[in-house]
């Protein structure tokens, strides 16, 4: 699916998906339930990679700690 796709079905801007995927804007939680009902996922689906990279990461924070 392309940007312009997802960003048509989930109803946002393409720019405004553009930004998040660039790291210039924070998506709402609201915007994480429209991608994901857009990807036919589960908001838990979405995140769950991000979750983890971010749990590996600060469990190698801790650890240098």
């Amino acid at each position: 699916m392309t940007q312009e796709a997802l960003a048509d079905r989930a109803g946002l801007g393409n720019r405004f998906l553009q930004d998040i995927e660039a790291g210039n804007k924070q998506p709402t939680i609201t915007t994480v339930f429209r991608l994901a009902k857009a990807l036919d996922l589960t908001p838990g689906e979405l995140l769950d990679p991000i979750y983890r990279q971010w749990n590996e990461e600060a469990g190698s924070k801790v650890d240098d700690e």
